[in-house]
């Protein structure tokens, strides 16, 4: 049992890249985005930023498995992959040939190895070689990324992916993102989005024909992510990861949570209309509302370690 407790929304401890994680997401909706092709397969638009270019890749997907309760918040908390089980339903040219936790900040946010071993990324990274040269190189497998999930941003029902390498001393512009929006009636809006700290786009109209087929790829790559026959099945072992526990009208002082106890464990004792007469008190009075329930479980479950966390998904 993994236990997530939501008090409130703290964007400034979920940032990746201050200005990329801060700043991206009330983008996303901008009308500053200056369009440099648009076609059949979808939309390529730039923006400068903090002396950095974000260019964005909008492709449309039809969904035809997905039951409408998954519409909303279609993308993966990424320690849903630790699961083996759940790595084999994803789809063979999408699925890390490693893939390894190294730490886990909070829920839906990660550190991770083995992200550049996907056979679809490295060809990819492949296409934007031919084109723009040494600047996208392929990373090595053993690069540490931090991935983290947002959701509910810009709008409700929007979640978004962030990817950051950690060693932000040799990529100290890199960073990429993308989001999904259900635009109703089984279409979801898939926008990719990279960050570098120059133009991606020295030369037009080489760019135009080379955007082209990239969103066709892309379009491609999204189709077979999200109308995979395993993702709805994903999408819901993603959701249920972790259990959120809200609490009102806490108190700094005086922790007290009514739990019914045997009289011989029992550190407070109250009689209630119940008949309950033995409660479990929590004896620091200046805990945190999580160093508290970590005790509180541990009380309960002595052969059990159950983490509890303050934020998830960014909220």
């Amino acid at each position: 049992l993994k236990l997530a407790l939501v008090t409130r929304a703290s964007p400034c401890q979920h940032s990746m890249a201050v200005n990329f994680a801060q700043h991206v997401p009330e983008l996303l909706d901008s009308t500053d985005w200056k369009v440099d092709l648009e076609n059949a397969s979808g939309r390529v638009a730039h923006m400068n930023l903090f002396g950095a270019t974000l260019t964005r890749f909008d492709v449309t997907v039809e969904l035809q498995n997905m039951p409408v309760e998954y519409m909303q918040h279609l993308l993966l908390r990424p320690e849903t992959l630790a699961s083996k089980c759940n790595l084999a339903m994803f789809p063979s040219d999408l699925r890390p040939t490693s893939y390894e936790i190294m730490k886990c900040i909070a829920p839906g946010d990660v550190i991770v190895k083995g992200w550049e071993t996907r056979l679809a990324q490295r060809k990819l990274v492949v296409l934007w070689r031919s084109v723009f040269g040494s600047l996208y190189q392929l990373l090595p497998p053993e690069e540490l990324w931090r991935i983290s999930l947002l959701r509910d941003t810009p709008q409700p029902g929007d979640c978004m992916l962030m990817f950051l390498p950690c060693d932000v001393e040799r990529y100290p512009y890199f960073a990429a993102g993308l989001h999904c929006r259900d635009l109703g009636d089984q279409i979801a809006r898939c926008t990719y989005i990279l960050q570098v700290r120059q133009d991606l786009c020295p030369f037009p109209r080489m760019c135009r024909l080379f955007y082209g087929h990239f969103l066709a790829r892309l379009a491609k790559v999204s189709n077979d992510i999200l109308n995979d026959p395993n993702r709805p099945k994903l999408v819901a072992a993603s959701q249920n990861l972790y259990a959120v526990l809200t609490m009102k009208g806490w108190k700094k002082k005086g922790h007290v949570l009514l739990l019914p106890t045997g009289p011989e464990s029992a550190t407070l004792h109250m009689t209630t209309a119940g008949g309950c007469t033995s409660y479990w008190k929590y004896a620091a009075e200046d805990a945190s509302m999580s160093d508290y329930l970590e005790s509180f479980f541990k009380h309960l479950f002595p052969d059990r370690q159950i983490q509890v966390y303050d934020y998830l998904d960014g909220q």
